[in-house]
């Protein structure tokens, strides 16, 4: 048989000599990974591609050294493109559904040689792609071998005809970017091609354990174990063997059996006895260990696999684990590395389960495909339940109308059943024994259709220990029991509890939910208080983990994270690839504090100076963690003290908090209680003392603005009176050490000059503007609200009053008909400035995104410390998981690299802040609760940047004290808008104060 070119335009040919899907169990057979230096001819399109290539002796002259695995686009060959659901082709070339594009299929020419191993000698080889985008064609010194399409799951080859010893072997691969298959693989990503996982030549013996199922039972009684093991083993028809069957913990063997096996399948039930249930919270896995022995009694194979002991079902409409309600608290994850593409590291990946792990995640759900085998190692071990996905999504094939039509893939339609059911098995059988997965999930987008249907029966068929889940029966009710649990993208809160009232069949998972998209996540808690109030919603995944974009340089040799479009990808989806609670670079985004608090297994509120504690983990005692009360006054930590909490899963206790008629209370301020529980002892994920859950409380003694009793105790008493100087054009308050002029003419406060030095680079302004986030680009607020944009740059003083130490402004407001704003200004003898804002009631105005002033002072004042919510951004709609506190920063530090520049760096419930140079030099803010940032930049410089390298250089620094900001809101990023108890509201008036000092 030779290679057939028009196969890659044949939905119905996508094997040829493929070995049948199994498990990925280890054996001893002799195994060497190819990876390294290939050589390689990239052509633009088929009818480029070097004849006869594969041939031996081929002269590759012209080839280029390149690097397997990894996308031959991360190299430098043809280009990356990013596109949500629109095909890479569309724009460029009419392609019909099932064919491939004729002027452009990248594709990719591999050469490498090898020897092989001499220990593989009189056995059987093979040749295993973990990974190869969409399709590959083999050739062994010269012989076709086979043709495999599915980017993501194994393509392993039988080679043993044609692989030579002791002699360098010539392996050559084709590898086409598209395929038939490509029309399945629509997912919402970087589109790449190549060899981007490992290559892997081994051995088996004549007699070979091909598959292993191992289905690891949790008994109902939580205790004991069952291993229902099913064997298929490769051999000659006569051959009979034992497999010598042992189940060990760490510590100890749990069982010991034998099974006779013959070729094909062997099945047989072991009762395992007591046994450490897995999940989550104790991810105990035991190593299955099968030596097969011949008739002889010679051992020929040893194979070994981790197995963990649960029980995942439906029980009366609610998806229980071990018996319990589960929660999925849960996050989308891409393979994706900023720096090789889909090529993602051992390390990488081991990372990000362990900063999930620290960040209460625990659940994944692999969009849209099979994520490399590791992944699954890695769940098992530090216990992260997984939702394994299909290599499906057709999502271009119907988006434009919304709804299934004859074009829409793969519907019912006959020529498409197999490939479907094919990538089904595919995924199955190479998963099927790791305790993680928990659902296998039918694909991505796909619409309806029978062809889905018939996926999840040969999920069902295959595996009674999982359930089947998919999105997309929610467009298409036509086979509603394809899915087992509904699941859906991105509904709100509100539409979840109606949708349950009206449909109690199933329980309810958001497959998607939170798209964090730039600056968002707001309003989290939303969703996941409701995972405790309506007992069929059982959770979601955040879309998604990671940003996807990589290093790319401008043209002044600087490093950028690039994304749609900064590749020459026309058309492309722009920065939609930025959706990460991480950075493209692996760093921990702002709203993943607001992950870590949201996802907490440990509820806790306060009443009547205690703290009500309700334990929502599954298994775990509280008694578990250890349980510290710290108090601060004004946000200095005065006192730390240790309770002993037990609360059983699910039991709520109360923990007394400090004795209010104490000796630590004697001071006025502001006393905050935190509850905190952090590890008693190191594990795998974090040292001891990490802190898992907290809760904060505070009040207030004998004061009322305690930001500005913390300024005036930073500052010395004045031992001259305030002196005024009213002149023609400006006002002047003169003081110890202070000078402030107020223009008359121009307008506002003009000069701040404290210890001789002046504070002030622009005059404050009227700020009621902010860069827009991506959810306010979606959502059209720039369209909505963008009056207050001119406002913010265009507004005129039409009116001066002074009387005595207090002067005020009124504002006409660009982009409005007859608004007006008043600002005023009281001098203190000592300095101290408190201003006042207030906008009246607009009836028919809209929403304003800020309220507030903004300072522009020189970039030498870029430290900053405040009393305030952090330690990290936070919006009023994203700050549950902020701590109160007292914390620092630098200006400079403050812009968080969104990958779209947009608004960010805000701090919320700030009660005081200092902005001052390294000698301590500044001004100071302070108001009883104000919101405030200090940046860089204005909000309109970094709306101008399409990338943060595109800001201009640094010569401000820029502070913003609000009353408010808008949320940022986060339930989509697509016309979502910002729950309406985080809008603000122009038909009520607005009101604020606070102070302003030197230092």
């Amino acid at each position: 048989m030779e290679m057939d070119y028009k196969w890659l335009s044949d939905p119905t040919v996508f094997n040829i000599n493929r070995v049948e899907a199994h498990s990925n169990h280890n054996f001893s057979g002799c195994q060497k990974k190819l990876n390294g230096i290939w050589k390689m001819h990239y052509a633009k399109n088929l009818s480029l591609t070097p004849a006869g290539f594969w041939k031996e002796g081929f002269d590759l002259t012209g080839f280029d050294d390149v690097t397997v695995p990894l996308p031959i686009q991360m190299q430098g060959y043809g280009n990356t493109a990013y596109n949500n659901f629109m095909y890479p082709w569309d724009g460029h070339e009419k392609v019909k559904n099932g064919d491939v594009p004729k002027k452009f299929n990248p594709t990719a020419s591999y050469v490498k040689e090898f020897i092989p191993e001499k220990e593989m000698e009189g056995q059987r080889v093979f040749l295993s792609f973990a990974g190869a985008e969409s399709g590959m064609a083999l050739w062994v010194n010269g012989i076709f071998i086979g043709y495999s399409e599915d980017s993501f799951t194994p393509h392993d080859f039988e080679i043993t005809k044609a692989v030579r010893f002791n002699e360098v072997n010539r392996l050559a691969v084709q590898v086409y970017r598209f395929t038939s298959s490509s029309w399945l693989e629509d997912q919402d990503f970087f589109r790449f091609s190549g060899l981007f996982r490992d290559v892997t030549l081994y051995s088996i013996p004549e007699m070979h354990i091909f598959d292993i199922f191992a289905k690891a039972k949790l008994d109902r009684d939580n205790v004991n174990g069952t291993l229902d093991l099913e064997l298929t083993l490769d051999a000659s028809d006569k051959e009979k063997a034992v497999a010598e069957i042992t189940v060990r913990s760490l510590e100890e063997e749990i069982m010991k059996a034998e099974m006779p096996v013959v070729k094909g399948k062997n099945n047989k039930e072991f009762k395992v006895g007591e046994v450490a249930a897995w999940s989550a919270e104790y991810p105990n896995l035991y190593e299955l260990c099968i030596v097969l022995k011949n008739e002889k009694g010679e051992a020929v194979e040893t194979c070994t696999q981790k197995i963990g002991f649960r029980r995942f079902e439906l029980e009366n409409g609610i998806l229980k684990l071990n018996g319990k309600r589960i929660i999925f608290n849960g996050v989308n994850r891409h393979e994706m590395s900023c720096e090789t593409g889909r090529t993602v590291s051992y390390e990488d990946t081991e990372n990000d389960i362990i900063n999930m792990k620290r960040h209460n995640i625990n659940a994944i759900r692999t969009c849209h495909y099979p994520d490399q085998t590791f992944v699954y190692d890695l769940c098992d071990k530090y216990g992260i339940y997984v939702i394994d996905e299909c290599n499906l999504e057709t999502h271009g094939t119907w988006s434009v109308t919304g709804k299934p039509d004859e074009n829409t893939l793969p519907g019912s339609i006959a020529a498409w059943k197999d490939v479907c059911l094919d990538r089904a098995k595919s995924l199955q059988e190479r998963d099927k024994n790791h305790a993680c997965v928990l659902f296998w999930s039918c694909g991505n987008e796909s619409c309806g259709g029978k062809n889905i249907w018939l996926m999840s029966q040969l999920f069902k068929g295959r595996d009674d220990t999982r359930l089947v889940h998919y999105e997309g029966i929610c467009h298409d009710r036509t086979y509603n029991d394809t899915s087992d649990v509904e699941s859906q993208m991105y509904t709100k809160p509100w539409d979840i509890r109606k949708f349950l009232e009206e449909h109690p069949e199933k329980p309810f998972i958001c497959c998607e939910y939170m798209h964090a998209m730039g600056n968002s996540l707001g309003a989290m808690d939303e969703y996941t208080d409701m995972t405790h109030e309506v007992e069929r919603y059982q959770g979601g995944f955040i879309w998604d983990y990671i940003d996807q974009a990589f290093r790319k340089k401008n043209r002044y040799g600087e490093d950028f994270m690039g994304y749609g479009g900064d590749f020459d990808d026309r058309p492309n989806d722009f920065n939609f690839c930025g959706d990460g609670i991480v950075f493209a670079d692996r760093t921990n985004s702002p709203k993943m504090q607001d992950v870590k608090y949201n996802y907490q297994n440990i509820g806790i509120s306060f009443k009547d100076n205690k703290a009500i504690v309700k334990n929502y983990f599954l298994f775990t005692d509280l008694r578990e963690f250890a349980c510290t009360l710290i108090l601060q006054r004004n946000g200095a930590e005065i006192a730390r003290e240790g309770r002993n909490v037990k609360a059983a899963p699910g039991e709520t206790v109360e923990v007394e908090l400090f004795d209010r008629a104490s000796s630590l209370f004697e001071k006025e301020g502001e006393y905050t209680t935190t509850v905190s529980f952090t590890l008693c002892e190191d594990n795998d994920w974090a040292e001891s003392g990490y802190e898992i859950a907290f809760g904060q409380d505070s009040f207030t003694v004998g004061t009322e603005i305690v930001g500005l009793d913390m300024l005036t105790e930073r500052r010395e008493k004045p031992v001259r009176k305030l002196e005024i100087v009213d002149c023609d054009y400006n006002y002047t308050f003169r003081g110890e050490n202070f000078e402030y002029i107020f223009s008359k003419r121009q307008g506002g406060f003009l000069s701040m000059r404290v210890n001789g030095r002046e504070m002030f680079d622009l005059a404050p302004k009227p700020n009621f503007w902010r860069a827009p986030t991506d959810n306010d680009m979606g959502n059209r607020m720039v369209l909505r609200m963008g009056q207050w944009e001119l406002s913010s740059r265009y507004n005129a003083v039409v009116d001066f009053k002074a009387e005595g130490n207090t002067v005020t402004f009124t504002h006409l407001l660009g982009g409005h008909k007859d608004v007006f704003m008043q600002s005023s200004y009281t001098v203190s003898d000592d300095g101290t400035v408190k201003i006042t804002m207030d906008l009246p009631a607009i009836p028919d105005g809209q929403d304003l995104p800020a309220f507030g002033m903004m300072f522009t002072l020189p970039a030498d004042y870029e430290n900053v410390r405040y009393y305030g919510e952090g330690p990290d951004e936070c919006m009023i709609d994203r700050r549950k998981g902020a701590k109160l506190g007292i914390f620092d920063f630098k200006a400079s530090e403050n812009f968080t690299p969104y990958l779209m520049p947009q608004e960010c760096g805000n701090r919320t419930g700030v009660r005081m802040a200092s902005v001052t140079d390294e000698r301590g030099h500044g001004i100071m803010l302070a108001s009883k609760n104000m919101e405030l940032s200090v940046l860089p930049y204005t909000p309109f410089e970094v709306e101008n940047a399409l990338h943060i390298h595109e800001l201009p250089d640094i010569h401000h620094t820029v502070i913003r004290a609000n009353l408010i900001q808008m949320g940022v809101g986060g339930d989509d990023s697509w016309g979502a808008k910002t729950h309406e108890q985080y809008v603000i509201k122009s038909d009520k008036g607005m009101h604020f104060e606070f102070y302003v000092a030197g230092v």
